[in-house]
């Protein structure tokens, strides 16, 4: 081979370097073997050809190869007005036969010349970065920086490997670039080793950056290993990397470690070096073909609220982290591809063997229709980032909401080692054709997911536990003495004032019909029942694509029937404001669900803007798993479904009551609600605004949100009934005939489960107040039964109000054979209702006694219930109409009206066991005149 740079004449007509005229100005290439004897032709270079600097390569003929060969330019006609020539960088010389590959470190161990046709603009200097000797080229020669290879043997298994470094921490002109080229002719003609492939291109094996390297991604030393294309297989095929333009006294760059090998397999896997074909692995990786020594981590999960770390994101280009124009896209900060060079963010490598997607939310804002080459591609790699294969293509014409975007994985990419990366190829430009990424996972399992959650956020979130947990914060919230933890305990508290959404999502579970999911909730605190931003427990199936509530709303209406509900009638998995002043214990049996299989949950509020401000609420001690005995029947928390911490009054493996429950309710809902009484009163709260409906204040359910009253567990075991006051509707008006009942259920499970005691439709009559009085069933009879009052509704909202007053349950199902009461106090055991009657001294009694004084639109008492039989009597002291003085008022008169009234009442009871006295007002009679009083002496009297 004889090549050389050349030039004959110019193209201009100034007095250097003129331009030649005739034929014979031209140049002949010539060669001798007899020492100039004689001369033979090479080649004619033509006059007018070379008029700018060109490179000439000349295959030698056998003829020339000799070892006594000279070589000779000359210019056959030639003087002061012929054209002038110029020669330079000649090379005569390399072998018929190209070695197959090369390795240099630049540390003086091999000499440039073996390896390197040439250098431009470059010298083996110590780097700033490595504190080694590169190759750097720093020099302002005005020419191209270049480093040029000899031919080499370019095979199928060939590969080439080097590092690169640009800018030397320096700025780096975003236009000036290196470019990695091959030529197959000696240099005449260069190509893109890599040429560029991206959409919409069809016919190239995968979507690419051609080897053209931009320095905003080489800041500091990286490793390239490029799979060599077929185009550059022959047997002479030269490299060069190439700096076309550089400013002046800046954009330098440096290369080293440079490797032409083959025969390495997988080409070390993108983690080693091939050295005489073995693989020398990183650290972390090993064998033949470097692959990890340890499993990788993974799973990866970022909401970027924070700093990217790099061994997370290792590449990071053209991203900004914030919000655009303060545009929250789901909590806390996004990355934002805005950058005027690349947009790329590469992930560390994954152990994805089992990974079955990606998640992220995207949005992506354009002024106009992108062309489709600016598409967003997201991609993975199974070569350590030498190859990259396509997963998902993201191409929009316009501005798109916030897109929830699961791309399942490919088993191309189910490897012990892939990483994936989001890329954009080309953009408009600096704000324009952006996109914006949040809350980015790889997770899933196709094996088996963890079956228990457990967490209780004393030090933080279990960060393993969940996939994020957008507008939360460890805190302190609400009085905790009402869970029954110290004050120091912490929760997750999702406070009013943080911007955009509000949930905490569970990673991927595998659960079945043993499964409980067991928390306590806390929303709004103190604050009044509402409908307002309630927090929903939601499931998904689908990896998060879809959700549902996990309870539906179910009760007998056929327009809520739901595959998921059975014949209990319960509310749904919904959480409103007010409902409890305080915190609440929520256990789901997942029996009743029909659900198995990998499932994940959330607990969500909804996506606040700046201006909204919803009630702040907070979770605690989550445990989601296998059940513990009986459900603690439903008076414990179970621990990892072996273990229940037992409520106060509750003990035992499965917490059995030890303390005996009361056997005796009664509320007329005058003073405050008493926690003694009742577990949960929401919707509802005493007061006169629907009228009297027995005397003084009614419990009045007008607020929206849970509607809802339950009594603590109560001893029924021996109870008789339940009774109480109720109006459904208020005023004149009748009800909206849209208003749901109000069911009365019962529980024997601390809650658990609910069957249904009686069911309350409002009618066009139901606005008047009735008198309920029901008795409590075999069924519902046990030491630990709870009643609820419980209005149904879809959405918080109500057409309706409704009241109940004077609330009573207990009695014996064996009756009482005697009641006696002097008044010293007022026993509600024994006198169930006494409306407007207080307990005081009058009419100059010795000591109290049942006053009918207050207000109340019917005065009346009742007594528990008494076994009456033919022996029974009756006996009370009376009085009416007197003052404080010893004056009485004189009944005799009405004595043969009332004693009739009281023998029909016990005539007509005389067969029953159980009787119940009741003194109506209007009756003004003294029986203090008779010592005794019973069936036989009242005939008489008569």
């Amino acid at each position: 081979l004889v090549q050389f740079y050349i030039q004959i004449g110019s193209k201009s007509s100034g007095l250097t370097c003129s331009k030649p005229k005739a034929r014979n100005e031209g140049i002949v290439v010539q060669y001798t073997n007899d020492n100039g004897i004689s001369w033979n032709l090479l080649r004619e270079l033509d006059f007018l050809s070379y008029l700018e600097p060109q490179i000439i390569s000349i295959e030698l003929p056998r003829d020339a190869k000799t070892s006594t060969t000279a070589f000779r330019w000359w210019q056959p006609q030639h003087g002061r007005q012929s054209g002038q020539w110029a020669l330079d960088d000649v090379l005569i010389g390399m072998n018929d036969s190209s070695r197959t590959g090369f390795q240099d470190r630049f540390d003086g161990s091999v000499d440039l010349q073996a390896n390197w046709y040439r250098i431009q603009g470059g010298q083996v200097d110590i780097d700033c970065l490595s504190m080694d000797t590169a190759l750097v080229f720093s020099e302002n020669t005005g020419k191209p920086r270049y480093v040029e290879t000899w031919d080499f043997h370019v095979m199928p298994s060939s590969s080439l490997q080097f590092e690169l470094s640009m800018g030397c921490s320096k700025p780096f002109s975003d236009s000036h670039t290196v470019q990695l080229q091959y030529s197959l002719n000696n240099g005449r003609d260069w190509h893109q080793v890599t040429e560029e492939c991206v959409p919409p291109s069809i016919g190239c094996l995968h979507y690419t950056e051609s080897s053209v390297y931009l320095s905003e991604r080489f800041q500091s030393w990286k490793r390239i290993t490029v799979y060599l294309p077929p185009s550059t297989i022959s047997p002479r095929t030269r490299f060069r990397w190439i700096q076309s333009s550089y400013g002046p006294g800046t954009d330098a760059w440096a290369i080293d470690n440079i490797i032409l090998s083959s025969g390495c397999p997988w080409m070390c896997s993108g983690h080693g070096v091939c050295d005489s074909g073995h693989c020398v692995c990183d650290r972390g990786f090993g064998g033949a073909y470097c692959v990890p020594i340890a499993p990788l981590p993974s799973i990866l999960k970022d909401d970027f609220n924070n700093n990217l770390h790099p061994d997370l994101w290792p590449e990071v280009y053209g991203i900004e982290r914030g919000n655009l124009n303060g545009e929250t896209i789901k909590s806390g900060t996004a990355l934002i591809f805005k950058g005027e060079g690349s947009r790329m963010i590469v992930s560390r490598d994954l152990d994805c063997m089992h990974t079955l997607y990606i998640q992220f939310s995207y949005k992506f804002i354009t002024k106009g229709v992108p062309e489709r080459s600016h598409s967003v591609l997201l991609q993975f790699s199974v070569t350590g980032g030498i190859t990259w294969h396509l997963l998902d293509e993201f191409y929009f014409t316009q501005t798109t909401d916030i897109l929830f975007v699961n791309a399942p994985l490919p088993a191309a990419a189910q490897t012990n080692a892939t990483r994936f990366r989001l890329w954009q190829p080309y953009h408009n430009g600096k704000r324009d054709e952006i996109w914006i990424v949040e809350d980015f996972v790889i997770d899933g399992n196709n094996v088996h997911n963890p079956t228990i959650l457990m967490d209780t956020f004393d030090y933080g979130p279990k960060e393993d536990n969940w996939f994020f947990y957008p507008g939360g914060n460890i805190g302190l919230y609400c009085p905790y003495s009402s869970k029954g933890a110290p004050e120091e305990d912490s929760a997750m508290v999702f406070v009013s004032n943080e911007v955009g959404e509000h949930s905490i999502t569970t990673r991927d579970l595998d659960v079945d019909e043993s499964t409980i999911i067991q928390f306590e909730i806390n929303v709004g605190c103190t604050t009044d029942s509402n409908s307002d931003d309630p927090v929903r427990l939601e499931f998904s199936r689908d990896f998060g694509a879809t959700w549902h509530l996990l309870l539906p709303l179910c009760y007998s209406s056929s327009s809520h029937l739901n595959s998921l509900c059975t014949t209990e009638h319960h509310p749904s998995s919904t959480y409103y404001a007010g409902t409890m002043q305080g915190w609440r214990r929520e256990v789901i049996n997942f029996g009743k669900l029909h659900l198995c299989g990998t499932i994940r949950f959330r607990w969500y509020q909804g996506f606040y803007p700046t201006a909204m401000k919803p009630v702040t609420w907070a979770i605690d001690n989550i445990y989601i798993g296998p059940q513990c005995e009986e459900m603690c029947n439903g008076h414990g928390s179970c621990i990892n479904g072996t273990k229940c911490i037992c409520d106060p009054g509750y003990s035992g493996p499965t917490c059995k009551v030890s303390t005996k429950n009361p056997d005796f309710l009664k509320d007329d809902f005058e003073g405050q609600l008493e926690s003694d009484r009742f577990l949960l009163v929401s919707g509802g709260k005493p007061s006169r605004k629907c009228g009297i409906l027995s005397s003084g204040n009614n419990l009045f359910f007008s607020d929206e949100g849970l509607r809802m009253l339950m009594t603590r567990d109560l001893d029924l075991s021996l109870a008789r009934f339940v009774q109480f006051f109720m109006r459904l509707g208020c005023g004149k008006a009748v009800p909206d005939p849209r208003s749901q009942p109000v069911l009365l259920q019962y529980s024997r499970d601390g809650g658990l489960s609910w069957s249904l005691l009686q069911e309350f439709l409002f009618s066009n009559s139901s606005n008047v107040g009735r008198y309920i009085a029901l008795e409590i069933p075999l069924k519902a009879r046990s030491t630990s039964t709870r009643l609820r009052l419980w209005q149904p509704s879809d959405n918080g909202h109500f057409y309706s109000p409704w009241v109940i007053d004077q609330i009573l349950i207990g009695g014996n199902i064996s009756g009482n054979t005697v009641l006696e009461d002097d008044f010293t106090s007022l026993d509600n055991r024994k006198w169930l209702l006494h409306p407007g009657g207080t307990k005081m001294s009058v009419c100059g009694s010795a000591g109290d006694a049942l006053v009918f004084i207050e207000k109340a639109s019917t005065r009346y008492v009742v007594t528990t219930d008494i076994v009456v039989n033919e022996d029974s009597f009756l006996q009370i002291d009376f009085a009416a109409s007197c003052s404080v003085t010893d004056s009485c008022y004189d009944c005799w008169k009405n004595a043969v009206k009332c004693i009739s009234i009281f023998y029909a009442i016990c005539y007509h009871c005389y067969f029953l066991n159980n009787t119940t006295f009741f003194l109506l007002s209007f009756c003004f009679c003294s029986f203090a005149c008779f010592s005794y009083f019973h069936h036989g002496n009242l005939r008489k009297i008569i």
